[in-house]
């Protein structure tokens, strides 16, 4: 699977090229661009953990190693959609110069806290969002790693 450096080299290219020029992509691509590298990781080491403990069994084919890196573009797209859906243009005028900025704009709910006294926001679906891809690209992948790497040390 010598796609790491290929899916590298291309993210970091879009990341680049969007980033400069559209306000929708600043910060889709990126977190695409992560996961996918991520995702990859974890199927490179899946992949030698295959090698490495049952060496007689047929190799990966072609096929399946396309459907394998489609199914990590596909889940990393789906992954960062709402990036492309929970965006807003914020523009401030100062005296002698205009700013604007790209903000997230996820939906909330504003309810009444008694412990603090006053209204707050809530973003449950930013927090549900956060806490999935925070445990599916980060400590699922690592688990899986030292899980592949500590059987393969046991040989």
């Amino acid at each position: 699977m010598p796609t790491l450096a290929t899916t590298t080299t291309v993210c970091n290219l879009m990341t680049v090229f969007f980033s400069l020029s559209s306000f929708y992509f600043s910060s889709p691509f990126p977190v695409t661009c992560l996961t996918s590298s991520v995702l990859t990781l974890s199927a490179i080491s899946c992949d030698r953990y295959m090698a490495i403990m049952f060496p007689l069994r047929s190799r990966v084919t072609k096929k399946r190693t396309d459907a394998v890196i489609a199914a990590i573009w596909v889940c990393s797209l789906v992954i960062s959609t709402p990036f492309f859906l929970f965006r807003r243009l914020q523009t401030l005028y100062w005296s002698d110069y205009t700013e604007t900025n790209c903000l997230e704009a996820w939906p909330s709910t504003t309810i009444y806290s008694a412990e603090a006294g006053r209204c707050v926001k809530q973003h449950t679906f930013k927090r549900v969002y956060y806490t999935f891809v925070s445990t599916t690209l980060f400590f699922a992948p690592v688990l899986i790693m030292l899980m592949v790497g500590r059987r393969q040390c046991r040989l």
